[in-house]
């Protein structure tokens, strides 16, 4: 699945895909607008756009490429309401996890890349014209065999492989509506055992709100 990545910059043509737009979706302001600056010198538009934002930013400007620095489950949706689109852009998903893992699920969502903060610019823009050459990226930081291991698995129930099966469990009691004391009391453990795997899969996942991680936690459990 993955067969298309490549590492080498010299497959990569340099002539550059200036007609491509760029959405730029992401958390901070103080990067998004390094992006518009360091992007706008290799693409022809760029436009910044909340992450909060992004469905309807992406009906208005219809980029080629979006840069999503937004939850697992947030990529889920925007690819699904992609398919819809003739051309659907190409989803570049940007994280600060280096487990092979998440950028299985995000490419197993829908992402052509996975790109790591801790990379440095040449990477982004690497992974931005290999993407607008119908290529897939995969940061440097990350085992490329141990992705495609478990992308060709094709595991049920593995969309979200980060979570261990411990916090599977407390997700779907959450998912079914449970306060954090219920899913202490049927799981018989503390409340702040609970609150451990919670704030855990928060953090791994990139779930800012509680409302994401409800949301997240009913995709999964639709899924199984």
């Amino acid at each position: 699945m993955l067969g298309q990545i490549s590492f080498s910059h010299d497959q990569v043509s340099l002539r550059r895909d200036l007609d491509k737009k760029i959405l730029v979706g992401v958390e901070h302001v103080l990067l998004a607008q390094a992006f518009e600056k360091i992007l706008r010198a290799n693409f022809y538009d760029v436009h910044l756009a909340n992450p909060s934002d992004l469905p309807e930013a992406i009906n208005a400007f219809y980029p080629d490429i979006a840069i999503l620095e937004v939850p697992l489950s947030q990529l889920h949706e925007l690819a699904s309401r992609e398919l819809s689109h003739r051309p659907p852009a190409k989803l570049v998903y940007l994280s600060a996890d280096i487990s092979a893992q998440t950028a299985a699920a995000a490419f197993r969502l829908g992402a052509s890349a996975y790109v790591l903060k801790q990379a440095g610019v040449d990477e982004m823009l690497l992974a931005l014209k290999k993407v607008a050459g119908k290529g897939r990226f995969l940061s440097t930081l990350i085992s490329k065999l141990d992705v495609e291991i478990l992308l060709n698995n094709r595991l049920k129930n593995r969309w979200s492989d980060p979570l261990t099966s411990r916090q599977l469990e407390v997700l779907q009691l959450f998912a079914q509506g449970l306060t954090m004391k219920e899913v202490a009391s049927t799981l018989n453990v503390a409340v702040g055992t609970v609150a451990f795997h919670k704030y855990g899969m928060m953090e791994r996942l990139n779930l800012t709100t509680n409302a994401d991680f409800i949301r997240y936690g009913i995709m999964r459990c639709a899924t199984q």
